[in-house]
Order: C-alpha cells, then structure tokens, then sequence
C-alpha cells in the first residue's frame, strides 16, 4: 500500500541510526532484499554516507547519500528507488540513559533512574521516569543520580552537564559508541587529585581511595565482560580533606539545601586497554607507590580522560547546611554492590549495515490497483491559484496517486484534446501547467482528463475545473 513503512534489521555493526523506508509507488516494488551500507564520504567531509543495494540482483541503486538529523527535517533529500522512499537518519551525539542496575541487595531489573530529569531540564528520561524510586535504587533507601559539579554557572540542566562532561563536546569521539559502569565495590580502588588541577605542576598530587571502579564495558555489550577494562580517576578535592566524600555544596539540580554533592572525578583512559584491570592497575601501583612520579595524563594513560567533572548528587539526603554535616546524611555514599550504567548512543558505522525486504510483487499489482481510486488532482478547482505556485508565469495543478506509467489526455467538455503528458517516474506526481500542446494556456472551463495505466490494465476519468487569472500586460 502506498505510504506503508517497511520494517528492517541491523545485520552489521549495533546503531541507533533508523531507516524509513516508505512506499511511493506500488506498481514498481520488486519484492527483492535491500541493503543500507554506510561508507566514507568521498568530498572529504569527514562523515559517513550511506548507499543502498538490491541485494537480491546485487544492483547499487544509491551512493553517497547524506545522512539526515531526523526524518521530519523539511531540506532533506528523499531519493526514491524501485517504487520506495529512502530516509536514513543517524542518532545525535548523546547519552540514551542514565541507570542504576544493581544495589546491595543484587541486581534491580528493570534498572531504575541514575540521574535527576524532573522540571524538564533536558535529562534523559529511563522509561518514562524523571527521578529515581529510592525505594528501588538502594536498599537502604538513599537516592543518588549523576551531574557534573557545582559551579556559578550551573543550572542544573542537561546542557550544562553535556557541556562539561564532554569539554564542550570534544570528548564525543572517545565516548561513543562506548558504554560506562561505576561500580561500588569494597576496594581498594585508588584514585589521585593530580597537582595538574591544584598547582598546575605536572607531577605528583594527592592519593586517595574512592569507593567504586570506573570500567568501559564495551559496545551493547553489558553482559560480556570479555570487552570491558578499568579506568583510573583523576579527582578534585573541594574540601581539600584528603578523602573524596561529600562535600558541604549543595547541588542546584534540585531545590532546597539537602543535596549534597561528591567531589569531582575525571574518567581516565590507561595506555593499555587490555580487557581487565591492568590499565588501571599499572597507574594506581604508581599513584600509590610513588605519587611524586606519577606524571599528568603521562605515559601510563592514554594522554586523555573521556568524561569530566562528574560527581554523585546525593537527592534530599540531608542540609549541607546542618552543622552535623555529613553525619545527618541518609547515606555517605551509594551502597557497595551499586553500578551506574552509563549508556551513548550508537551512531551509523562503516560496519552497519540496514536489510530490509519489499513486498511481494502479486501483492502490490493487487494494491496498486486498489490505489487507483485514490487518483486526484490538486487543487481542484482551480481558482486563477495554487498555493505551491512560486510566481504567476508558473501555473499548475497537480496529479497524485498515479502509477510509475500513466498517460494523461486532457479534452474539453466538447471532445477535443488539448493536452497529452506521459509519465514514466516512480514519483506518485505529475504537473500539468495549464497550456496545451501550443503552449498557450488553456481558456477556464471544465477539462476531462482520460488516465490511462497500462501496467495494471486500468482507466481512470477526472474532471477538472480551470479558471484562468487575468492577463495584465505590464508592457504594451
């Protein structure tokens, strides 16, 4: 049927990238397999493109073709190919969702909340959920979600925190299409405020132990600890104490005083990204052993970090403000046995590859023919205006629902033709622009328009009603 989706599947490389196939032309689908691959873009562009093959006569039927940002996009091309239109969207550079997929007590399934997103400030929502249930996300009752630190200009907002998360975005390259765990485990874990962030030295700093692990668990892959390796956290002391707790700052993701934040910490990427912890390992046996040495984002790491400036937010957990604090907190941190998981969204790849399989051919003949009824013409009557038009020298109607052949003889209410146009587009539409085979223009009246559909045998007969605008001649 035309404007029917055509569902498909990823047979490549894990995406969210979407693929809206949607029929156009019934009478010239194939009932053939299609494939969507993704390749370099040949001016340079730094992009992927994507291109579609019949894969059923191994026919290349699109190349190079743009990726579009959403399908509603009004400037995107819609290239159609044996009687389909092709739409293909990538995902934005992004975080999906935000969990919490197990506590002291084990596993929570389904994961709940992992990061605050009431008062629309733009968070992902996890199911429909904008906080956590603290009756569901820790055992003993705590609630806790992911923002980046306190700062006079934080908002609160899921912009603020993508922009400092990700440097302003310039860490997206090294974060997708990979997916995060903290886990809070009972550790040792060590962690290290470089002297790099308190005195700009580039050695050394203050070690410290933390209470979770930072681990990259691969790719759509949380359940596959073959892919997974540790990374080490840089941090920032705000009490400057010596011990990464929380801090007496409340954070502005919510109202009141009661939400106490952690201190800062940076995801560092080790130099060997082995599965496992021996990246991590190498650096916190220097950071422990011999911290004066431990040289900033040196040889041991990767030369970067790939998240910045997280901490835990600790919801109405207790007044900064009390002079107990942290003693009145529910909770000083999240409960051993917690993982945060962090999921990004996974754009199109060189790897992917989108399949897809069209109708059958003896079905769409039978639905093609059905859609001869819904053959129109637009806009009818036709009153010296159409709304499409872009000036007055550029007059027409239009004609939708047709089939990929079609031939039009338009006459007059007295039996002479005026006007004979042939289609052969897979394009449901055909113009007429009111002139006849003199191209003059036709006078106003009612037209009767003879369609004729050899590939499906069938005739269709409209009315048309013309009336012409005025003439001015400007010059005479």
């Amino acid at each position: 049927e035309a404007g029917q989706i055509i569902s498909y599947t990823n047979v490549g490389a894990a995406s969210d990238g979407v693929v809206q196939a949607k029929v156009i032309n019934v009478a010239a689908l194939t009932g053939d397999t299609y494939e969507v691959y993704f390749s370099d873009d040949p001016a340079g562009s730094g992009e992927l493109v994507w291109n579609l093959r019949n894969a059923t006569t191994n026919t290349v039927l699109l190349t190079n073709q743009p990726q579009a940002a959403s399908a509603d996009a009004p400037d995107i091309a819609r290239p159609i190919a044996e009687g389909i239109e092709w739409i293909v969207t990538g995902p934005a550079l992004d975080f999906k969702s935000f969990q919490v997929v197990s506590n002291a007590n084990g596993a929570v399934d389904p994961p709940e909340q992992g990061a605050f997103a009431f008062n629309a400030n733009g968070f992902p929502l996890l199911d429909g959920s904008d906080r956590p249930d603290g009756a569901r996300q820790q055992a003993n009752g705590s609630t806790w979600g992911l923002h980046t630190g306190y700062t006079s200009a934080n908002d609160g907002s899921y912009e603020y925190f993508i922009s400092r998360v990700t440097q302003g975005g310039a860490r997206w390259g090294l974060i997708i299409p990979y997916d995060f765990e903290i886990r809070f485990t009972a550790g040792p874990n060590w962690g290290l405020e470089p002297d790099a962030f308190v005195t700009g030295g580039g050695t050394g700093g203050t070690a410290m132990q933390v209470p979770f692990e930072l681990w990259n668990i691969g790719i759509n892959t949380p359940d596959d600890p073959s892919d997974d390796y540790r990374l080490f956290p840089y941090l920032i002391d705000s009490e400057a104490d010596g011990v990464f707790n929380l801090a007496p700052i409340d954070h502005p993701v919510s109202g009141a005083d009661n939400d106490p934040e952690s201190d800062w910490f940076y995801w560092v990427i080790p130099a060997d990204q082995s599965p496992g912890q021996a990246g991590y390992q190498a650096i916190a046996d220097e950071v422990v052993n011999n911290t004066a040495a431990h040289e900033y984002l040196g040889a041991l790491t990767a030369g970067t970090d790939v998240i910045r400036r997280m901490v835990l937010v600790n919801w109405n957990g207790g007044s900064v403000a009390d002079p107990t604090f942290p003693a009145n907190v529910d909770s000083p941190m999240p409960e051993e046995g917690t993982v945060f998981r962090i999921i990004s969204s996974k754009p199109n790849q060189a790897e992917t590859v989108f399949q897809l399989e069209a109708p059958g051919v003896a079905n769409t003949v039978e639905q093609a023919k059905k859609d001869v009824e819904k053959i129109n013409v637009f806009p009818n009557p036709y009153y010296a205006y159409n709304p499409e038009e872009t000036n007055r020298f550029n007059r027409f109607v239009t004609f939708t629902h047709l089939p990929a052949k079609a031939t039009l003889r338009i006459f007059t209410l007295s039996g002479v033709q005026v006007r004979k146009l042939e289609k052969n587009s897979e394009a449901q539409f055909l113009q007429w622009d009111l002139q006849n085979e003199s191209t003059l223009p036709v006078a106003s009246g009612i037209y009767i328009v003879h369609i004729d559909m050899p590939d499906l045998g069938m005739e269709k007969v409209v009315k048309v009603f013309i009336v012409q605008g005025a003439e001015i001649l400007d010059y005479f």
